[in-house]
């Protein structure tokens, strides 16, 4: 066995501990130590007898697993990092991995790493445009994001100067003092300061016709001013993310501009429970990828969740909260103590 086979066995079997699966190192140990040829496949029916017995009850789990193991841990260049709230970007990923480089249009961009929906695709190689009333975050972005456009702008349907509601850091400021206030609730007071507003349609009317392949739109209730503000004709998006339910609750908002998606020749391709996604008629092949949720085979293809993902972070925070507990104190050198015990059983 060559040095450098031997090489990317050692760090096959280092992807797969660390991230826990311990199964899967076992079985690329057994196969790849019997059948050191890159030629090699593991599941060809002339190598059989090699397979562990676990790996012969579940092929096709063994399958996925190393699939999983070999696409998105053996070469970090190849693999997208969702950061997004709601794994928004892992859907548009699936639909434009095609395209390199792309470019977007974040309309909310908010913070530059948390929740982002545009970082995974930075990382990459995309580019595009962000809009970011809040000054706070507008530094952020040009600090994070130095070779890509951040307008410290408002968007509406028209242009001047609007107020605007900064309520902590958390993404929930708004131009809507109603729902500011609902989002800093009791003990928070909105901080008001007033911010320049202009259209899409101006925005953009020295880019017409140049080609945008996703935009995202979550402005805190003023979707549909937003909107209203947009000259498709001009600018036209293959794929739209417009978030879709009244801040911080289930209410669904899309019926105030559905309507201008119509006129405009989108085509509606689903609800995540957050966003209504829109994809231009002339790209209505994008629609079923755009629509399927992202499910285990996006992270075998080339799909992972950042460790500051929600998803993540909320179960690590359960799970800090239950070692820090007094019952896990108390609980878990028994545990050590029955699970040695099983091993001198075991050794006997």
């Amino acid at each position: 066995m060559n040095s450098s086979h031997t090489d990317a066995i050692i760090r096959r079997r280092q992807h797969a501990v660390f991230y826990g699966f311990w199964g899967a190192a076992e079985f690329f140990d057994h196969t790849e130590s019997q059948c050191p040829e890159e030629s090699c496949r593991t599941d060809s029916p002339e190598h059989a007898p090699h397979r562990p017995h676990r790996s012969a009850l579940y092929p096709r789990k063994q399958r996925l697993l190393k699939t999983v193991y070999m696409r998105t841990t053996a070469d970090p260049f190849l693999v997208f990092t969702s950061y997004s709230q709601n794994l928004e970007d892992i859907r548009l990923w699936r639909a434009l991995r095609h395209v390199t480089p792309g470019r977007y249009i974040d309309i909310g961009a908010w913070d530059p790493r948390i929740d982002s929906m545009s970082l995974g695709f930075y990382e990459k190689g995309w580019r595009g445009y962000h809009f970011e009333p809040n000054p706070t975050f507008a530094a952020r972005l040009r600090v994070h994001r130095p070779d890509e456009t951040v307008y410290e702008v408002a968007l509406s349907d028209q242009q001047g100067t609007m107020d605007f509601y900064l309520v902590g850091n958390d993404g929930t400021s708004s131009g809507e003092q109603e729902l500011a206030l609902a989002a800093a609730g009791p003990t928070r007071r909105p901080r008001h300061i007033t911010v320049p507003v202009t259209t899409l349609a101006e925005q953009f009317a020295h880019q017409a016709g140049e080609t945008f392949h996703w935009m995202k739109i979550d402005v805190e209730g003023m979707e549909a001013r937003v909107l209203q503000g947009w000259d498709s004709d001009q600018l036209r998006p293959w794929i739209v993310v417009v978030e879709a339910t009244r801040p911080l609750s289930r209410i669904r908002t899309d019926a105030s501009f559905s309507w201008i998606f119509e006129k405009a020749d989108y085509i509606p391709a689903c609800f995540d429970g957050l966003n209504q996604y829109y994809v231009a008629r002339e790209h209505r092949e994008l629609a079923e990828v755009v629509s399927e949720p992202p499910n285990v085979l996006d992270l075998a293809e080339d799909c992972r969740l950042s460790e500051i993902s929600g998803f993540i972070a909320g179960q690590t925070t359960q799970l800090n909260k239950i070692q820090n507990s007094i019952t896990w104190r108390l609980v878990r050198p028994i545990w050590s103590i029955e699970l040695f015990l099983r091993k001198m059983l075991k050794s006997r």
